[in-house]
């Protein structure tokens, strides 16, 4: 397909289906410059329009049409040279021609920043819709590095050649999608966009990014299956891609890469946590709200030298906490709420000598607590309401805040079940098992114990407190082209649920903003 046909379908494409599922009122256009070329038309309006799209939907289904006839006659590409995707590993994409001329008078410094040039103007022009706060306005002109958002250092393997290593569009509002050309951006280290309306699908082309270090995609509108990309981005160490519509299978390889932290949550992910979850040496695993399911791995336990933060909330975990989650002895944050976990605390959760957060609450725990749990040196926060614990060793009143206890089955403790409600689950236990290192099968489910979470929930989770973000102080290329550990902001979230989410580099190119915020969109399905 010609590359222009190509952007100015996706455009039509994401109008009709705004305008057909939304039904959003529409927005004023600009009017035409007498010495526009059409593709530059198409290009300045979608600069100046949202992804909520707006017109006649009958239009623009003519127009599709009409693009459609163009691309079956053939489309001209300009003398321009073309861009050829498929050598480089599994290309569907093929030679493309790029839909941006270049100057013969303009001097890049190297390949690279020319590359970068092409695939920047092309986003710029044709697959971004809108940008309110004007992050792309400055992109102009052959001085990439000057760019908003853009920064330049020079490659590792070779310092004489500057290449584009960072690209932050993060809290721009910017509403588009990911044009295959952000493949010609192979030099990047880091690509964070999160906070934004991006939709659309995960281009396979990102997979030439061999130096890349972080990508965050989160709090956008990306659609389909699990980006099965990342899976070839040797470099990659950390991932976010929290709050979008992704659904399906996470593949199991994810968690044999050498990644630093995983964000997966608020999606709709669907499967069984692998066997193979202990061969990650991430610092900082967060799955939460997806449909997970199944049992309790015991595997975690490999984790033990590098796991510092584990967030399992409400996916749907049905099996017992396995005594091996003892041995996680770096473990700061442990938050499995939500759940249908079942059998007792195990007491093995005392080996947690570095604990500070425990959250339990909301499954199906029963038994006495553990007195050496409530015991743990850094232990601050333990929260276990609405399960049916039998007794609160007095040691817990030192980390267990007011009312967390309730909804148990303690004596001489307010807020409590009736003993009609303890007696009904101790007399029908929800495990059947010989053993609780062995996988459990609840059969039984107090009503109150199931989280409902809708759309609308989802993308309304407001943090309410957070803690000063700490500083990580480097030099502006190990930055770019570095591997750092990385440093987490804990957070605590309205009605009580306990989410921590990654805080951001502190560089002194980036907005200080110590949370991430969720903003409330509505889904743009352009893919």
């Amino acid at each position: 397909m010609d590359v222009h046909a190509y952007h100015i379908f996706m455009y039509l494409y994401c109008d009709v289906i705004c305008e057909t599922l939304y039904r959003v009122r529409p927005l004023p256009r600009l009017s035409p410059s007498p010495h526009s070329t059409p593709a530059a038309t198409s290009a300045r309006r979608s600069r100046h329009r949202h992804c909520h799209c707006a017109g006649d939907a009958m239009r623009r289904v003519a127009l599709l049409l009409l693009v459609a006839v163009v691309v079956a006659g053939g489309g001209g590409g300009g003398g321009a040279a073309s861009l050829d995707f498929s050598g480089d590993g599994g290309g569907e994409e093929g030679a493309r021609t790029p839909v941006v001329e270049l100057d013969p008078s303009w001097r890049f410094p190297s390949a690279s920043i020319r590359d970068a040039y092409i695939a920047l103007q092309t986003w710029r022009l044709y697959a971004i819709f809108s940008d309110p706060r004007g992050f792309t306005d400055d992109w102009i002109g052959p001085n990439v590095c000057n760019y908003t958002g853009v920064y330049c250092a020079p490659l590792p393997s070779d310092p004489r050649v500057l290449a584009v290593a960072g690209l932050d569009l993060n809290h721009g509002d910017i509403a588009g999608y990911l044009p295959p050309e952000l493949g010609l951006l192979a030099d990047l280290a880091l690509l964070h966009l999160n906070s934004n309306r991006f939709c659309g699908v995960v281009p396979d082309t990102l997979r030439r990014l061999r130096l890349l270090h972080e990508l965050d995609l989160s709090n956008n509108r990306f659609v389909g299956k699990f980006p099965r990309v990342v899976l070839q981005m040797p470099a990659l160490r950390f991932l976010d891609l929290r709050f979008n519509e992704f659904e399906g299978g996470v593949p199991s390889a994810l968690f044999d890469m050498p990644l630093d932290a995983i964000f997966l949550n608020h999606n709709r992910f669907r499967f069984r946590i692998p066997e193979n979850i202990g061969n990650s040496p991430v610092s900082a695993l967060v799955l939460a709200h997806n449909s997970f399911g199944g049992c309790f791995p015991a595997s975690i336990a490999n984790m033990s030298a590098t796991l510092n933060e584990l967030l399992l909330i409400n996916n749907g975990l049905s099996s017992c906490l396995p005594p091996e989650i003892g041995r996680l002895r770096e473990l700061t944050v442990l938050d499995v709420s939500h759940n249908q976990i079942a059998g007792p605390l195990p007491r093995e959760v005392a080996g947690l000598r570095k604990l500070e957060q425990l959250d339990v609450a909301h499954n199906l725990l029963s038994g006495p607590i553990p007195q050496p749990v409530c015991a743990l040196p850094r232990l601050k926060n333990f929260t276990f309401t609405y399960n049916f614990f039998t007794r609160e060793p007095a040691a817990c009143a030192r980390v267990v805040p007011q009312d967390s206890d309730r909804k148990n089955c303690l004596p001489n403790r307010p807020a409590q079940r009736t003993k009609q409600q303890c007696a009904a689950f101790y007399s029908r236990p929800p495990t059947k098992y010989h053993h609780h290192r062995h996988p459990i099968t609840p059969t039984h489910c107090h009503p109150s114990l199931t989280l409902h979470t809708d759309h609308h929930h989802r993308h309304h989770t407001t943090p309410t407190h957070c803690h000063p973000s700490p500083r990580l102080h480097m030099d502006h290329h190990h930055r770019l082209y570095g591997s750092n550990r990385l440093i987490l902001l804990k957070e605590s979230i309205s009605e009580g649920i306990h989410g921590f989410a990654l805080a951001p580099y502190l560089r002194p190119w980036i907005a200080s903003s110590p949370i991430y915020v969720v903003i409330a969109m509505l889904t743009c399905k352009c893919s």
